[in-house]
């Protein structure tokens, strides 16, 4: 039982991994599109894909 728990302890320090490379890789992408198009290009390429991603949940 004591096997299982460690498993399983090592499974969410991976997922926390996966979660910050997710999220810390958005900010850097935003710092490069902002460079690159501008902040009010990046901000509505941002709201538009949230959009795309989201909309499936509205109904």
């Amino acid at each position: 039982m004591s096997e299982n728990n460690r498993g399983d302890s090592q499974d969410w320090r991976v997922d926390y991994l996966m979660l910050a490379a997710l999220w810390g890789s958005s900010f850097l992408f935003m710092r490069m599109g902002a460079a690159e198009f501008g902040p009010l290009a990046t901000a509505w390429t941002r709201v538009c894909v949230a959009t795309l991603f989201l909309f499936p949940f509205i109904s």
